[in-house]
Formats: C-alpha cells, sequence, structure tokens
C-alpha cells in the first residue's frame, strides 16, 4: 500500500512539474512574441535605404576626405584636414627652410602653421599642454 501511495504521489509531482514547464513555456512565448511585434514596429519606422550623409571635404582642397585614416584633426581651428594639404605644407615650409639655412647668415627655421588657420604649432607636446 505504501508503494503504490509513492509511486502516485512521484506521478502527482511529475505531473505538476509538466503543468509548470508549460505554464512557463506559454508565459516565454508570450514575451518573445510581444518582443517581436514591438521590434517590427520600431524596424518598419526605420527606411533602411536612406542614403548616407555627404562625406566631409576637406576646406583647403576640397576634396572628399577618407572616413578613417588620410585626415589630420587640428586643434587650433577645429578643423580636419587631409593629409595631402597637411604634407604640402610641411613640404613648402621645409623648402623655406632649407632656402634660409643657404642665406649667409642662416636664419632660423621657420615652424610648421596649420595649413588652415595658419596659427603657429607649439614644437613639442610639454608648450602645447601649457597654451590651453
Amino acid at each position: 500500500i505504501m508503494a503504490t501511495k509513492k509511486k502516485k504521489s512521484k506521478k502527482k509531482e511529475k505531473k505538476a512539474a509538466r503543468a509548470s514547464e508549460k505554464a512557463a513555456e506559454k508565459a516565454l512565448i508570450a514575451k518573445l512574441d510581444e518582443l517581436l511585434i514591438r521590434t517590427k514596429r520600431e524596424l518598419d519606422s526605420v527606411d533602411l535605404f536612406v542614403p548616407p550623409p555627404p562625406r566631409e571635404e576637406c576646406p583647403i582642397c576640397l576634396v572628399t576626405m577618407p572616413i578613417c585614416e588620410g585626415r589630420v584633426y587640428k586643434s587650433c581651428c577645429g578643423k580636419s584636414i587631409c593629409s595631402g594639404c597637411v604634407l604640402e605644407s610641411s613640404r613648402v615650409i621645409d623648402e623655406k627652410n632649407r632656402k634660409r639655412k643657404a642665406e649667409d647668415p642662416p636664419r632660423p627655421p621657420l615652424t610648421m602653421p596649420c595649413p588652415f588657420c595658419r596659427q603657429l604649432e607649439p614644437p613639442d607636446h610639454r608648450r602645447r599642454a601649457k597654451s590651453y
């Protein structure tokens, strides 16, 4: 008699466990359905085929700048300048410095100004930190 009662109680426990699992599964399905409906509404309001915003141009040469590399940010004027304009500016300064060195008596070298606003850049980081 005891053995049959234990078997019946185990069957009832298993049945109750299955029922609670089914209830939890139904609740989970309901939550997932709500999430799916909410996500569909959000995606319907987003236009996926909108053209991307226009890319930034170099303020000096007006060439479209690359997204990642090939640009230099200048904090003096807040402009991003293409590396080509920065390179050309440094080349011109280097050429002028070579001419100044060849003069008699030699004149002190020029420092590289910002290619856009022509503000002189401090020669080292310690002076740059003090100037701000």
